[in-house]
């Protein structure tokens, strides 16, 4: 079965994006949902900080269309199609665990910006179908 939320469909309504071996959980941007995605060697070095004001999600990690939690910021790693709330790491690194009805893929401290925060992502595990056939 393809699935292009995760190998075990651990992204929930979001699509698990191949980076550097393992997976980014993300939401697709009305303009993205139509674009391919392209899976490279990347970096998570770099956070494109947006503003969002629409109503908080109910968890972390959601759809930054729906809104983030005061303590997150939406964003979008440079090279990966789609964005998602993202929290700051704790100083110990450790990441809030509550996530979106449906998702299994699991928090971890795993994006620097350029300034050098750290900031929580939820990593999954791609399919290894494609539906480009590749």
């Amino acid at each position: 079965v393809l699935r292009a939320n995760g190998a075990n469909g651990e992204c929930g309504k979001g699509t698990c994006r191949p980076v550097q071996g393992l997976g980014l959980c993300t939401y697709d941007k009305p303009e993205e949902a139509s674009a391919s995605s392209s899976a490279g060697a990347l970096e998570l070095v770099e956070v494109q900080m947006q503003a969002e004001t629409a109503i908080a999600n109910p968890s972390h990690y959601g759809d930054p269309a729906e809104g983030c939690k005061d303590d997150e910021e939406g964003v979008q790693v440079q090279g990966v199609p789609g964005d998602f709330c993202s929290p700051k790491c704790s100083d110990s690194g450790s990441c809030p665990s509550d996530v979106p009805d449906d998702v299994t893929a699991t928090p971890q401290c795993a994006l620097k910006t350029p300034t050098g925060d750290s900031y929580c992502a939820l990593i999954c595990h791609p399919s290894v179908l494609r539906a480009n056939g590749a």
